[in-house]
């Protein structure tokens, strides 16, 4: 049996979204320039033909994948007494060497939006803040090097 997907609500809700796109639109959008692409005849040199069965490949593909999350998945209840880090809660983390503040949301693997601020539980950071509280230090070994971070807000 597979681990359950945990999942924000929004992050739910984002992926639904996504999925019905894919099946109502985009599935249609590529059946159609297939069947375009066919009627210019040899299909044996018709890039158009390969890129919309490429296209249609990956689009299938990501279906498969959402309709797995889905089946697998469970919706947090987001942290509602801040006292720890869990999955969905928003941290304020003060990097203690310079002083500087991050705010990150921790979500599952497949939330993950770092240009907003959602890093994944099983990412370095998120693996060192989880079920931590705030006033707690933690040590953060990531690519870019170490790093050492106080809990500063759990919302």
């Amino acid at each position: 049996m597979e681990e359950k997907i945990r999942l924000t609500k929004e992050g739910y809700i984002k992926l639904k979204k996504e999925l019905d796109h894919l099946i109502n639109k985009r599935r249609l959008e590529i059946a159609r320039r297939i069947g375009e692409a066919k009627a210019f005849g040899d299909l044996m040199e018709n890039s158009e033909y390969d890129d919309a069965k490429r296209e249609q490949a990956f689009v299938e593909g990501r279906i498969l994948e959402l309709e797995r999350v889905f089946k697998n998945s469970l919706i947090i209840n987001e942290n509602s007494d801040n006292d720890k880090v869990e999955i969905g809660s928003k941290v304020t983390l003060k990097e203690l060497k310079t002083g500087q503040i991050n705010i990150f949301q921790l979500v599952s693997s497949i939330e993950v939006d770092p240009l907003n601020g959602k890093i994944s539980i099983n990412a370095p950071v998120g693996e060192g803040i989880y079920h931590k509280k705030i006033g707690d230090k933690v040590k953060v070994k990531t690519p870019q090097g170490e790093f050492k971070y106080e809990i500063m807000e759990i919302q």
